[in-house]
């Protein structure tokens, strides 16, 4: 419930690294949604495609009102 109510959250590498759970899904579109209801800001980084995350988040992206989707195209800058 704290994360809910920040000013601003920004949730970095969602769905890298250790397999999402359905039960750690089901908590990101909760805690994107109520972001989205209540029109707080909320910055999401992934390196999945848009199928790869929940359908429900997607939505939530995509509304023109509220969302914004960034494709960065840079390749690895890690060596």
């Amino acid at each position: 419930q704290g994360l809910q109510r920040r000013n601003f959250l920004a949730l970095d590498d969602i769905g890298l690294g250790s397999k999402m759970t359905d039960w750690s899904w089901s908590r990101l579109e909760d805690l994107v949604d109520y972001r989205y209801r209540f029109c707080l800001p909320t910055l999401l980084s992934t390196n999945l495609d848009l199928p790869g995350l929940p359908p429900r988040v997607v939505r939530r992206l995509r509304d023109p009102a509220q969302g914004k989707i960034v494709l960065i195209e840079a390749g690895e800058y890690r060596g």
